[in-house]
């Protein structure tokens, strides 16, 4: 708060103060003292809060990034932490051709990024002709403090499925192709190594997402999540014939919890190029 506010609320209280010499009795009188002595209050603690908020900046400038920098100020860059890369440098190297997403909040497009993918209703080449095997999934615990998964997600998943929390400094991924919103619900704690891998232990249809491009995403404030177990998914085509087998690690964010304003977004070509 400026100087200015602080000496309003100050004088306000002397004003008060003064009324109280000018005959007010009774009810008036305990109204007073209470405005008077609210008034002070609130002058002092914006007083402290604007010395703190200066410590915090001094640390973050230092280079402590477990200071978060007051609302409104920029944020300091996030510690590399052992999980992932931290920094828009680092995830160039981790991806190669990345490019900052300044627009995370939209649909992608194969006119801005050409090597996105539509989808299309093409049997996967990794599809495994059959019966999808059986699969069930249970939540470990709900602690409470996170939207839980909706039945319809809860099918991506086999096994037990926990909470947890991506720390800020971690970095998570997200295949993406053309239509596809980088601030979807599914993630992993690795990019997928290729297309085979995507449609194969990922259980990625062609129908949902034409991917070929990969977005990574490193959060600036923790996020709230639930990871367990890819479940198997009848493939692509609709005649229930073959299936992809899944049994990769996932992540689910709830929807909402993910936004371009936190943290650092960079978009690149899907590691190891597409299914030949």
């Amino acid at each position: 708060m400026s100087n200015e506010i602080v000496r309003a609320l100050e004088n306000a209280a002397k004003q008060v103060v003064e009324a109280l010499g000018k005959g007010a009795k009774g009810a008036e009188r305990r109204l007073l003292h209470s405005t008077a002595d609210n008034l002070e209050r609130s002058a002092a603690s914006h007083v402290e809060n604007d010395a703190k908020a200066a410590r915090e900046l001094e640390d973050a400038a230092r280079g402590d990034g477990s200071v978060r920098a007051p609302h409104g100020a920029d944020a300091p860059a996030p510690t590399t932490s052992s999980a992932g890369p931290s920094s828009g440098a680092n995830l160039r190297h981790d991806l190669a051709d990345a490019a900052d997403l300044p627009n995370p909040g939209r649909p992608l497009s194969a006119e801005e990024y050409p090597y996105l993918q539509p989808p299309s209703s093409d049997l996967e080449a990794e599809a495994v002709a059959g019966s999808r095997p059986p699969s069930a999934r249970h939540l470990v615990s709900d602690p409470g403090d996170r939207p839980v998964p909706t039945r319809e997600d809860l099918t991506s998943f086999n096994g037990p499925v926990a909470p947890t929390t991506v720390q800020p400094g971690e970095t998570i991924y997200r295949v993406v192709g053309d239509g596809t919103w980088p601030t979807g619900g599914f993630w992993s704690r690795t990019p997928p190594a290729s297309e085979s891998e995507l449609r194969s232990d990922y259980a990625v249809l062609n129908e949902w997402n034409g991917d070929h491009g990969v977005v990574a995403y490193t959060p600036t404030e923790p996020i709230r999540v639930w990871e367990g177990e890819v479940a198997a998914q009848y493939a692509s085509g609709g005649d229930d014939s073959h299936y992809l087998p899944g049994g990769a690690q996932q992540i689910w964010i709830p929807r909402g919890s993910v936004s371009g304003e936190n943290g650092h977004w960079v978009i690149a070509p899907m590691p190891g190029g597409s299914t030949p």
